[in-house]
C-alpha cells in the first residue's frame, strides 16, 4: 500500500514538485559544485578559515543532497505554508533498508572528503608557516610530509629548496670569511715587499710587481749586508695563493736572517734550497737571482738558481748575464753557480721574471726575449721610469689589453756614479 501512495503521490505531484520546487535542485547543484571549488580557491587564504568553510559547506551540500534525494523519492515533502517538513501519511511510515544503507554511504564518503581536505590544508598550513620561517632568515625549517600526493610533492621541493638555499649560504659565509683572511694575507705580502723604488749605496732601485692572484708568486728584495755591500733579490715561487705566499713569506724571513749573518753567494742557497726541499713537496718550488753589488769597487756578485738571467745595459750595448741552474727546492743538490762582474757607472742591470716574457697575444704568439732585448737597446738612454714604461707600454700593447695569466715583475738597477777613480 505504501508503494503505491508514493507512486501515484510521484506521478501527480511531480510538475508542481518541478514546479515549486525547482530551486532546490538548483541550490543542491550549486552547494555541491561549491564544496569542490572552496577548498581549491580557499587554499590562498587562512588555511584554518579555509578547513571550517570547506568543512561545513561540504556538510550543507550532502544533507542537502540527501534530503533532495529523499524528496523525490517521495519519503518526505515541503509544505511552502507549514514551513517544515511532514509526512504524507498519518502512520508512522517504514523506510527501506536500502535507504539508512545509503545514508551511511554518504557518511563514509563524507568522511573521506574531511580526510582528504584535512590532509591537503595541512600540508598547505606548514608550507605556510615554513615559508613565514624563511621570510624571518630562519632556513632550517622543513616541512616533513609523508603525502604522495601532489600537494606532497610540492612540499618535498619545499624542503628541497629550502635546504638548497641554506647551503648556498653557507657557502656564502664560508667564502667571504676566506676571501676576509685572503684580503689580509695580501696586505701583509704587501707589506713584506720593500718600496717600489729605493736609493742603496751606489745604486738606485726601481720596481714594478702585477700579481695574477690575490696572493702571488713573485718576490723581490732589497737587503743591507753586514760588510757594506747591498744585496738584491728577485724570486718566483711556482703557483699562486695562499700555498705560494707562504712559501714567499718563509723565503723572505729566510733571506733576511742569512743575510744578516754575513752569509751569500752558493752557501746561502744551499740553506735555502735544504729549508724548502724539507718544508715543501716536489711540486713546489723557488726560482731566485741574488746580486750583491760593492759600491767602492763597482763589482757585483751573482748567484742564480733557476731564475730568468738579468740583462746587463752598458754603453747602448745589452748582454744577458745567464747563469743555468735548478730552482731552490726542486731536489736536495745544492750546487748553484755564482760569478762576479765589474760595472762602469751608469750600468744597469735589469731583473724580470717569465710573466713579462710569456705573455701572449691575441693570437696567440708570446712576447718573447728578442721584444724585451729590443727595447732595453732602443731606451738605453732612457731614465729608469721611461724604460719601465715603454717595457709595459710594450707588453700591454702586445697582449691587447687582456688580464695577465701569471704574475710580472720588473726591477730596474741603475748604478750611479762616485767621485774619483774606484780602488785597485
Amino acid at each position: 500500500m505504501i508503494t503505491s501512495n508514493l507512486r501515484r503521490y510521484v506521478y501527480w505531484h511531480f510538475r508542481d514538485f518541478i514546479r515549486d520546487r525547482g530551486y532546490a535542485l538548483l541550490l543542491v547543484g550549486f552547494l555541491i559544485g561549491f564544496t569542490i571549488v572552496a577548498p581549491v580557491r580557499g587554499m590562498g587564504r587562512t588555511i584554518d578559515a579555509t578547513l571550517a568553510r570547506s568543512l561545513l559547506i561540504a556538510v550543507l551540500s550532502q544533507v542537502s543532497f540527501i534530503l533532495a534525494f529523499i524528496t523525490l523519492n517521495g519519503i518526505v515533502s515541503t509544505d511552502r505554508k507549514l514551513g517544515y517538513y511532514r509526512f504524507l501519511f498519518s502512520k508512522p511510515v517504514s523506510i527501506p533498508l536500502y535507504y539508512v544503507q545509503l545514508f551511511f554511504v554518504y557518511l563514509v564518503a563524507l568522511a573521506l572528503a574531511f580526510a582528504l581536505v584535512a590532509t591537503i590544508t595541512r600540508n598547505i598550513n606548514r608550507m605556510s608557516r615554513a615559508a613565514e620561517g624563511i621570510a624571518r632568515g630562519d632556513f632550517s625549517v622543513r616541512v616533513n610530509t609523508r603525502s604522495r600526493d601532489q600537494i606532497g610533492d610540492l612540499a618535498r621541493s619545499f624542503d628541497g629548496m629550502a635546504g638548497s638555499i641554506q647551503r648556498l649560504l653557507i657557502e656564502t659565509a664560508r667564502k667571504e670569511r676566506l676571501e676576509g683572511e685572503i684580503a689580509v694575507a695580501r696586505t701583509i705580502q704587501q707589506k713584506l715587499l720593500p718600496p717600489a723604488s729605493a736609493e742603496l749605496p751606489g745604486a738606485r732601485v726601481l720596481a714594478h710587481v702585477q700579481s695574477v692572484a690575490e696572493i702571488g708568486g713573485d718576490y723581490y728584495d732589497y737587503l743591507p749586508v753586514p760588510d757594506g755591500r747591498s744585496a738584491i733579490v728577485v724570486g718566483d715561487v711556482s703557483g699562486h695563493g695562499l700555498p705560494t705566499g707562504l712559501l714567499v713569506a718563509m723565503a723572505k724571513a729566510a733571506l733576511a736572517t742569512l743575510i744578516e749573518t754575513g752569509l751569500t753567494g752558493p752557501p746561502l742557497f744551499a740553506r735555502l734550497n735544504d729549508l724548502i726541499h724539507r718544508s715543501t713537496d716536489s711540486r713546489s718550488y723557488m726560482t731566485l737571482a741574488l746580486f750583491v753589488y760593492d759600491a767602492t769597487t763597482r763589482r757585483g756578485d751573482l748567484t742564480n738558481a733557476g731564475q730568468l738571467a738579468p740583462y746587463r745595459v752598458s754603453s747602448g750595448r745589452v748582454e744577458s748575464l745567464s747563469l743555468p741552474s735548478f730552482p731552490l727546492g726542486a731536489s736536495p743538490r745544492s750546487e748553484f753557480p755564482t760569478r762576479a762582474w765589474d760595472f762602469a757607472p751608469g750600468d744597469r742591470i735589469v731583473f724580470l721574471t717569465d710573466g713579462l716574457v710569456e705573455c701572449l697575444s691575441p693570437s696567440g704568439d708570446p712576447f718573447g726575449f728578442e721584444r724585451f732585448e729590443a727595447i732595453l737597446a732602443r731606451e738605453a738612454g732612457s731614465t729608469p721610469s721611461e724604460l719601465k714604461s715603454a717595457i709595459l707600454s710594450e707588453i700591454e700593447t702586445h697582449t691587447g689589453g687582456a688580464a695577465p695569466d701569471d704574475d710580472r715583475t720588473l726591477v730596474i738597477v741603475t748604478l750611479d756614479p762616485i767621485e774619483g777613480p774606484p780602488p785597485k
